[in-house]
C-alpha cells in the first residue's frame, strides 16, 4: 500500500500558495487534489501500486492547464475532476473544484457542498476523505517549525466569499511568505479567518510565526494596511518595514492618467534595475 507522499502534497501546497494569479494556482490545486485522491485509492485497493505521473493538458473554457496526472499499476485509478476518457475538456465550473478545496477548508461541510454541486462522480464519504486529507495537510503547513532566521516576509491579504446556508459570507485569507537568507521561497501561513481584513487577523498570524520559531527577520513587506507597521514593529522590532511595489503600481494606475502613469513606472523601473545604491538614490531624487 502507498501511503500518503506528504512532501510532494506539501510543495503543491507551496507552489499554489506563492501563484501570483488564479489561472497559475489551477494547476496546482487540481494536481494536489489528485495525489490525494491516488492515495485514497491506493489504501481501499492494496492489490494495486503506484506507476509515477503522466503528463496531460486538460481544457476548461477558455483556459488551458498542463497537469501530472497520478497513474497507478492496473490503470483503474482515475481522477473524479478529468472528463470522460479520450476527451480534454471539462465545463468551466470545474476550476471551481479547486477553489472550494482551498477556501472552504475551515468547513469540510461547505466545501463537500460546492463540489457535489458540480456533479461529479464520486460519493460523498469519497469527498470527505479526500476533503479531510487535504484539511491535515493545510493544518500541517501552517503549523511545521521553522528556522529563527529570514531575510524577509512578505504579507498580502486576499479576500474571498463563500455562501454558506445560502448566505454570502466574506472571509480572509492571510498570507505570510517567507525568503530564507540563501534566497528559498516558502509559505509560512494562509490562515482563513470571517469577516473583513482587520489587525486582529494580522496578529494572530505574527503570533503564529512567532510560536513556530521565527526571531529575527531583515525585511518585512507588506501592502501599507493601516496600523499594520506598528504591529509588525512590536513583533518584528529589528525589521526594515518595506512597502510592496505592486501595491504602490496599482494605487498609482488608479489615480493618474495612462501616460502619466507609463512615465512614473518607467522611472520606477529604473531605480528598481540601478547597478548601485548611489544611482538607485539619484533617481529616486530625480
Amino acid at each position: 500500500m502507498e501511503a500518503l507522499n506528504s512532501s510532494l502534497v506539501r510543495e503543491l501546497l507551496q507552489k499554489a500558495l506563492t501563484a501570483n494569479s488564479h489561472e497559475k494556482m489551477i494547476p496546482h490545486l487540481l494536481n494536489l487534489l489528485a495525489v490525494v485522491e491516488r492515495s485514497i485509492y491506493l489504501r481501499n485497493t492494496p492489490d494495486d501500486k503506484g506507476n509515477g505521473f503522466r503528463q496531460r493538458k486538460l481544457h476548461a473554457g477558455s483556459q488551458t492547464y498542463d497537469l501530472l496526472i497520478p497513474r497507478t499499476r492496473t490503470g483503474y485509478f482515475r481522477s473524479s475532476f478529468l472528463p470522460e476518457k479520450w476527451k480534454r475538456c471539462v465545463p468551466s465550473d470545474f476550476t471551481n473544484l479547486a477553489y472550494s478545496v482551498i477556501l472552504s477548508s475551515k468547513s469540510i461541510e461547505a466545501a463537500k457542498r460546492t463540489i457535489k454541486d458540480l456533479n461529479l462522480p464520486v460519493s460523498e464519504e469519497y469527498l470527505e476523505k479526500v476533503l479531510e486529507e487535504l484539511q491535515k495537510e493545510f493544518k500541517a503547513l501552517n503549523n511545521s517549525p521553522v528556522k529563527p532566521d529570514w531575510f524577509s516576509l512578505s504579507l498580502d491579504a486576499k479576500h474571498t466569499s463563500v455562501m454558506v446556508d445560502g448566505i454570502i459570507v466574506p472571509y480572509t485569507v492571510y498570507t505570510v511568505i517567507g525568503t530564507s537568507l540563501e534566497g528559498e521561497r516558502r509559505v509560512f501561513l494562509s490562515l482563513i479567518r470571517e469577516g473583513g481584513e482587520n489587525l486582529q487577523g494580522w496578529k494572530d498570524a505574527l503570533k503564529n510565526l512567532l510560536s513556530r520559531g521565527i526571531r529575527r527577520v531583515l525585511i518585512v513587506t507588506h501592502d501599507d494596511y493601516p496600523g499594520l507597521s506598528g504591529l509588525i514593529e512590536s513583533y518584528f522590532p529589528k525589521a526594515d518595514i518595506q512597502l510592496c511595489v505592486v501595491h504602490f503600481l496599482r494605487n498609482l494606475r488608479k489615480r493618474l492618467s495612462p501616460q502619466t502613469f507609463r512615465e512614473i513606472k518607467r522611472c520606477i523601473d529604473s531605480i528598481k534595475r540601478a547597478v548601485s545604491y548611489e544611482y538607485g538614490l539619484t533617481l529616486f531624487e530625480d
